[in-house]
Parts: C-alpha cells; sequence; structure tokens
C-alpha cells in the first residue's frame, strides 16, 4: 500500500514540475506591446563598411621583415653557438623495436621479470604486446 501512496506522490510531483514549466511561457513582444512585425523594416541592418583603403592589403604585407642589424636583442644569442652539434639520438630513429609501434612496447624496466601477458585465441582482449623471451628470469 506504501508503495502506490510513493508512486502517487512521484508522479504527482512530476507532473506539477512539467506542467509548471510550460505556464511560465510568454511569447516575446517588442516595446511597444505587440507581436513583432516582419517586413523589409524589419530586416538587417547595412553591415558597417570596410576601413582598410584600397590597394593596401598586398600579400606581401603580411611575410615577415627583415630584422635591422642594429637592433641589439640578439646578442645573448648568437648563431654560431649551435653549430656543428647533433641534437638527434639514434634511440629515436622511426621502426627502431623500443617505440610505440615496435615489439616491446609496454616494456618492463624492472629487475625481477614480469608475467607475460596471456595470448588467449579469442575475438576480443587479444594483447599485441609480445612478451621479451631475451630477459632471464632472476626469480
Amino acid at each position: 500500500m506504501t508503495k502506490k501512496i510513493l508512486m502517487l506522490l512521484a508522479v504527482a510531483v512530476l507532473l506539477y514540475v512539467v506542467l509548471s514549466q510550460r505556464e511560465g511561457y510568454t511569447p516575446r513582444l517588442d516595446s511597444r506591446g505587440s507581436y513583432g512585425v516582419a517586413g523589409p523594416s524589419a530586416g538587417p541592418s547595412k553591415a558597417p563598411e570596410c576601413q582598410m583603403k584600397a590597394g593596401s592589403g598586398l600579400a606581401s604585407s603580411l611575410l615577415p621583415r627583415e630584422i635591422a642589424s642594429d637592433e641589439d636583442f640578439g646578442e645573448f644569442a648568437p648563431q654560431d653557438i649551435l653549430r656543428g652539434q647533433n641534437f638527434l639520438s639514434p634511440r629515436d630513429a622511426i621502426g627502431f623495436p623500443e617505440t610505440v609501434g615496435g615489439s616491446l612496447r609496454n616494456a618492463n624496466q624492472q629487475v625481477r621479470n614480469e608475467m607475460a601477458n596471456p595470448k588467449d585465441v579469442f575475438v576480443w582482449q587479444n594483447s599485441t604486446i609480445v612478451p621479451d623471451t631475451a630477459r632471464r628470469p632472476l626469480e
């Protein structure tokens, strides 16, 4: 009996909420108190004119300009300091086995060995990570 009363009370509250939202709806009126008039006078206003002078919009004005040599903001960063240095490491090469697409993805960096991911023949939850068989088990 109490379940029926609670269900009726919940339905009544839901109906009250839905109907109270509809009662608050009123159509928008203009400043004179009447509905808006559609027509040529109610259309969008004319767009403002472009402030740029004719002929001044050259594409070459958007390109970077040469920096004057008399400016001293570059004195602490001379160009010859980094000349002849190679900042690329050979391990960053594409296709190296320890990269994201290589065979040792998610490689174990610990001293102890880690259990290999199971390779069950099934449609879902197959691991593409190959176990590292070159490590010696230290357990």
